[in-house]
């Protein structure tokens, strides 16, 4: 009795390392992202030779970003709303107004893009933008 009890307690702790070490399937990036974000600053940089500027809105209680699950994104962010599309190309990469960006940051409650174009020698744009829920 005493070697059956030995070999029902070996195969439950066999059975419960078995389970507690099975990783949970990740959500991928198109699913995590939907839904309405409040925004928390964005900040525009644009440099081309000497010159730069450097703008940067912080998010009011009424501006956010809405991603749906068709593509299309709704914002509202210092009084103006727009309606573009956005897609998602892995978790690290996403198109948003045309242009493929880099998602630094993508949690329940937070995230974080940015784009940059340097296309032209001697220029370069950047976009950051910072969402939580």
């Amino acid at each position: 009795m005493f070697r059956n009890s030995r070999k029902l307690i070996g195969v439950a702790i066999v059975a419960i390392i078995a389970f507690a070490c099975k990783k949970d399937k990740e959500v991928p990036a198109s699913e995590r992202i939907l839904g309405k974000w409040q925004l928390v600053q964005n900040v525009y940089q644009y440099q081309s030779g000497g010159f730069e500027i450097k703008d940067t809105t912080h998010g009011t209680a009424d501006d956010y970003v809405e991603f749906k699950n068709d593509g299309t994104v709704y914002t509202r962010i210092d009084g103006d709303v727009e309606t573009f599309e956005y897609k998602i190309l892995s978790n690290t990469s996403m198109v948003l107004k045309g242009d493929t960006g880099v998602i630094t940051k993508l949690t329940a409650n937070e995230l974080v893009y940015y784009y940059q174009d340097d296309k032209i020698p001697g220029t370069m744009e950047r976009i950051d933008i910072s969402l939580k829920r």
